[in-house]
Protein backbone atom coordinates (compact mmCIF):
# COMPACT_ATOMS: atom_id res chain seq x y z
CA UNK A 1 0.00 0.00 0.00
CA UNK A 2 1.62 3.25 -1.17
CA UNK A 3 1.35 6.38 0.95
CA UNK A 4 2.73 8.72 -1.67
CA UNK A 5 0.71 11.87 -2.19
CA UNK A 6 -0.34 13.34 -5.47
CA UNK A 7 2.03 16.31 -5.74
CA UNK A 8 -0.59 18.25 -7.71
CA UNK A 9 -3.33 17.65 -5.18
CA UNK A 10 -5.66 20.58 -4.54
CA UNK A 11 -5.73 19.79 -0.83
CA UNK A 12 -3.45 22.35 0.69
CA UNK A 13 -2.40 24.34 3.72
CA UNK A 14 -4.55 25.98 6.39
CA UNK A 15 -3.81 29.31 4.70
CA UNK A 16 -5.57 28.12 1.53
CA UNK A 17 -2.62 29.02 -0.71
CA UNK A 18 -1.59 26.29 -3.16
CA UNK A 19 1.96 25.07 -3.72
CA UNK A 20 4.14 27.59 -5.54
CA UNK A 21 7.59 26.28 -6.52
CA UNK A 22 8.82 29.86 -6.83
CA UNK A 23 8.27 30.54 -3.11
CA UNK A 24 11.11 29.91 -0.64
CA UNK A 25 8.68 28.47 1.96
CA UNK A 26 8.86 24.64 1.76
CA UNK A 27 5.75 22.54 2.34
CA UNK A 28 5.44 19.58 4.73
CA UNK A 29 3.12 16.68 4.01
CA UNK A 30 0.91 14.67 6.36
CA UNK A 31 0.65 11.20 4.76
CA UNK A 32 -2.10 9.80 6.97
CA UNK A 33 -5.30 8.68 5.27
CA UNK A 34 -8.10 11.09 5.94
CA UNK A 35 -5.59 13.92 6.14
CA UNK A 36 -3.05 13.88 3.29
CA UNK A 37 -2.48 17.64 3.26
CA UNK A 38 0.46 19.87 2.45
CA UNK A 39 1.31 22.70 4.86
CA UNK A 40 3.68 25.64 4.43
CA UNK A 41 6.47 25.56 6.99
CA UNK A 42 5.84 29.18 7.95
CA UNK A 43 2.13 28.49 8.49
CA UNK A 44 3.02 25.62 10.84
CA UNK A 45 5.44 27.85 12.77
CA UNK A 46 3.18 30.91 12.83
CA UNK A 47 0.18 28.90 14.08
CA UNK A 48 2.21 27.08 16.76
CA UNK A 49 1.79 23.58 15.31
CA UNK A 50 4.88 22.33 17.12
CA UNK A 51 5.21 19.04 18.97
CA UNK A 52 6.14 18.88 22.65
CA UNK A 53 6.68 15.10 22.72
CA UNK A 54 9.93 13.36 23.59
CA UNK A 55 12.11 12.14 20.68
CA UNK A 56 11.08 8.51 21.38
CA UNK A 57 7.36 9.35 21.36
CA UNK A 58 7.86 11.51 18.31
CA UNK A 59 9.51 8.69 16.31
CA UNK A 60 6.85 6.18 17.38
CA UNK A 61 4.05 8.54 16.27
CA UNK A 62 5.95 9.67 13.20
CA UNK A 63 6.36 6.14 11.84
CA UNK A 64 3.26 4.58 13.45
CA UNK A 65 5.53 1.78 14.72
CA UNK A 66 5.65 0.71 18.42
CA UNK A 67 8.86 1.74 20.18
CA UNK A 68 9.69 -1.91 20.93
CA UNK A 69 9.95 -2.61 17.18
CA UNK A 70 11.93 0.46 16.15
CA UNK A 71 15.26 -1.14 17.13
CA UNK A 72 14.74 -3.76 14.37
CA UNK A 73 15.06 -1.06 11.70
CA UNK A 74 18.57 -0.54 10.27
CA UNK A 75 19.90 2.89 11.40
CA UNK A 76 20.38 4.25 7.86
CA UNK A 77 16.81 3.27 6.97
CA UNK A 78 15.42 4.72 10.21
CA UNK A 79 17.11 8.06 9.50
CA UNK A 80 15.62 8.24 6.01
CA UNK A 81 12.16 7.07 7.17
CA UNK A 82 12.13 9.78 9.85
CA UNK A 83 12.83 12.60 7.44
CA UNK A 84 9.82 14.88 7.10
CA UNK A 85 8.17 14.79 3.67
CA UNK A 86 9.03 18.15 2.16
CA UNK A 87 8.79 19.80 -1.23
CA UNK A 88 10.10 23.17 -2.26
CA UNK A 89 13.11 25.23 -1.24
CA UNK A 90 16.32 23.14 -1.18
CA UNK A 91 14.31 19.94 -1.72
CA UNK A 92 13.22 20.92 -5.22
CA UNK A 93 9.79 20.89 -6.83
CA UNK A 94 9.16 17.16 -6.31
CA UNK A 95 10.91 17.07 -2.94
CA UNK A 96 11.76 13.89 -1.08
CA UNK A 97 8.26 12.39 -1.25
CA UNK A 98 9.06 9.16 -3.08
CA UNK A 99 12.23 8.28 -1.13
CA UNK A 100 10.76 8.98 2.32
CA UNK A 101 7.44 7.21 1.64
CA UNK A 102 9.25 4.12 0.38
CA UNK A 103 11.65 4.25 3.37
CA UNK A 104 8.63 4.25 5.68
CA UNK A 105 7.27 1.18 3.88
CA UNK A 106 10.64 -0.55 4.37
CA UNK A 107 10.70 0.49 8.04
CA UNK A 108 7.23 -1.01 8.58
CA UNK A 109 8.37 -4.20 6.88
CA UNK A 110 11.46 -4.47 9.09
CA UNK A 111 9.54 -3.62 12.26
CA UNK A 112 6.97 -6.33 11.60
CA UNK A 113 9.38 -9.18 10.83
CA UNK A 114 11.08 -11.53 13.26
CA UNK A 115 13.93 -12.44 10.90
CA UNK A 116 14.95 -9.45 8.76
CA UNK A 117 17.91 -10.52 6.58
CA UNK A 118 17.01 -10.86 2.92
CA UNK A 119 13.77 -8.90 3.04
CA UNK A 120 12.46 -8.00 -0.41
CA UNK A 121 9.97 -5.32 -1.41
CA UNK A 122 8.85 -4.83 -5.00
CA UNK A 123 11.57 -7.22 -6.13
CA UNK A 124 14.41 -5.28 -4.44
CA UNK A 125 16.50 -5.89 -1.33
CA UNK A 126 17.08 -2.91 0.98
CA UNK A 127 20.67 -2.45 -0.29
CA UNK A 128 19.50 -2.42 -3.93
CA UNK A 129 16.70 0.00 -3.11
CA UNK A 130 19.10 2.37 -1.29
CA UNK A 131 21.47 2.20 -4.27
CA UNK A 132 18.60 3.09 -6.62
CA UNK A 133 17.61 6.34 -4.89
CA UNK A 134 18.19 9.44 -6.97
CA UNK A 135 19.50 12.57 -5.29
CA UNK A 136 20.39 10.92 -2.00
CA UNK A 137 23.91 10.35 -0.83
CA UNK A 138 23.32 6.96 0.81
CA UNK A 139 26.96 6.77 1.90
CA UNK A 140 26.33 9.83 4.07
CA UNK A 141 23.48 8.00 5.78
CA UNK A 142 25.52 4.84 6.35
CA UNK A 143 29.00 6.36 7.00
CA UNK A 144 28.38 9.90 8.32
CA UNK A 145 31.87 10.35 9.81
CA UNK A 146 33.55 9.75 6.44
CA UNK A 147 31.56 12.40 4.56
CA UNK A 148 32.17 16.08 5.07
CA UNK A 149 29.74 17.78 2.72
CA UNK A 150 25.99 18.22 3.03
CA UNK A 151 23.71 16.43 0.58
CA UNK A 152 19.98 16.03 0.13
CA UNK A 153 19.78 14.68 3.69
CA UNK A 154 22.18 15.81 6.38
CA UNK A 155 24.52 13.09 7.66
CA UNK A 156 23.80 11.91 11.18
CA UNK A 157 25.46 9.65 13.70
CA UNK A 158 24.22 6.07 14.33
CA UNK A 159 20.83 5.98 16.05
CA UNK A 160 20.54 9.79 15.82
CA UNK A 161 17.36 10.96 14.15
CA UNK A 162 16.49 14.61 13.73
CA UNK A 163 12.82 15.38 13.32
CA UNK A 164 11.29 18.73 12.70
CA UNK A 165 8.91 19.29 15.57
CA UNK A 166 5.84 20.13 13.47
CA UNK A 167 2.43 18.54 13.97
CA UNK A 168 -0.37 18.37 11.44
CA UNK A 169 -3.13 20.91 12.14
CA UNK A 170 -5.77 18.38 11.02
CA UNK A 171 -4.82 15.08 12.71
CA UNK A 172 -2.29 16.41 15.27
CA UNK A 173 0.31 13.75 14.32
CA UNK A 174 3.96 14.59 13.60
CA UNK A 175 4.77 15.65 10.04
Amino acid sequence: MRLQPNPDSGITCICGRPYNPDEADPMHFCPRFGCRRWHHENCLKDNNHISTKSPEEHIEDFLDIPQAHINKIPPELLRLACEPIIRGSMHGVAGNVKAVCEAREWASLYAGMENCPGLVMNGLTLDRWLDSLDGIEVEKLIYPDECDSEGFFSPKRDNEVTLLPYICPSCEKPI
